[in-house]
């Protein structure tokens, strides 16, 4: 079958985050091609694509990826002969063999295939867990295991690491309640999710051209966070330049991935001070600010960007700040 190389490459991406990093069952290392699918599956994650093939057959991600990616002609094809997967190009020939290990691509089919009963999702469920994702904890020991998770609930989604909690208000209500990976997010954002549905500890996300994104759910009570946003502060106005500061801060925050970085932010003295600080160096900056005691905290740049492009404004109370629009909120706490 033939197959433009670009249109390719930008499904088998878009399936990454469903591929193992360490795996005791190889194919949950590949990319499986099942004739009317393209699925990829982690034991927490399975996504799958449609793609209609004239094969059936798994081949290993990284070394297909790798090599589609070096490729400079527009179109490919691609055939399985002597059970081998042949691809083959104006310039390039490849041959790729695999063991025969039908465990995961078993899983993977049982998984997509169950009879699911879709709803609609609110149309700003996708911008809630976006949100919200920034505050879970990663902690993955037994007591603390839902901090790990995005739970929504109703027209509620919240993600907390005891230390911060970010709160949604959605405009329309979920018919169900789950709790799921944070892990799962921030790859689940890449998606333009329309319809959900619940099978067997497991979430299912569906977008309009068919896609599936499965994950397993977290099996966990969630405690009531929204008692932590009831207390008494001080309402302070941000200066106009505070994003300005913060996406500055940002270049030297420490963090190998965005979602990890971190900036200091720091209120003394009038002033309100933004400092990123890695191997690399650090940078502070601040502005005047109408708030004449202390606080501190610390808080991802990118998220706090995020939610200075929703509010101007503040409370301070004695040992928590809360950041606050119509729809969003973000507690933290002080040190």
């Amino acid at each position: 079958m033939k197959i433009k190389t670009n249109k390719l490459l930008k499904i088998l991406r878009l399936l990454r985050p469903g591929l193992a990093q360490k795996a005791i069952i190889e194919q949950t290392k590949h990319f499986i091609f099942t004739g009317t699918n393209i699925i990829t599956y982690n034991d927490e994650v399975c996504i799958s694509y449609p793609f209609e093939s004239d094969f059936v057959y798994s081949v290993p991600a990284d070394q297909f990826l790798k090599i589609l990616s070096n490729i400079k002609d527009e179109e490919i094809d691609l055939a399985v002969k002597d059970e081998s997967l042949n691809l083959k190009t104006k310039k390039t020939k490849a041959k790729f063999t695999t063991e025969v290990d039908n465990q995961a691509a078993e899983t993977a089919d049982e998984i997509t295939n169950k009879k699911i009963r879709f709803r609609k999702l609110p149309e700003d469920f996708m911008e809630a867990i976006k949100l919200c994702v920034f505050s879970t904890s990663k902690d993955m020991s037994v007591d603390q295991i839902h901090l790990t998770g995005v739970y929504a609930d109703g027209n509620n989604v919240v993600g907390s690491d005891d230390f911060r909690i970010s709160h949604y208000e959605m405009k329309k209500e979920l018919k169900d309640s789950f709790l799921i990976p944070a892990t799962s997010v921030s790859s689940l954002v890449s998606f333009e999710i329309e319809k959900y549905g619940l099978k067997d500890g497991w979430v299912y996300f569906k977008t309009k051209d068919g896609i599936l994104f499965c994950s397993r759910l977290i099996d966990s009570d969630y405690p009531d966070p929204l008692e932590f946003f009831d207390f008494k502060g001080m309402r302070v106005r941000l200066p106009e330049d505070l994003k300005e500061i913060v996406d500055n801060a940002a270049i030297l925050a420490e963090g190998d991935f965005d979602v990890d970085k971190k900036i200091n932010v720091r209120i003394e003295d009038g002033k309100i001070k933004c400092k990123g600080e890695s191997d690399v160096g650090w940078i502070e900056t601040n502005t005047k600010i109408k708030f004449k005691k202390s606080a501190e905290f610390t808080i991802n740049p990118y998220f706090f960007s995020e939610v200075l492009n929703k509010t101007d404004t503040a409370v301070i109370g004695e040992d928590k700040i809360l950041f606050q629009s119509d729809n969003f909120k973000h507690l933290i706490a002080l040190f």
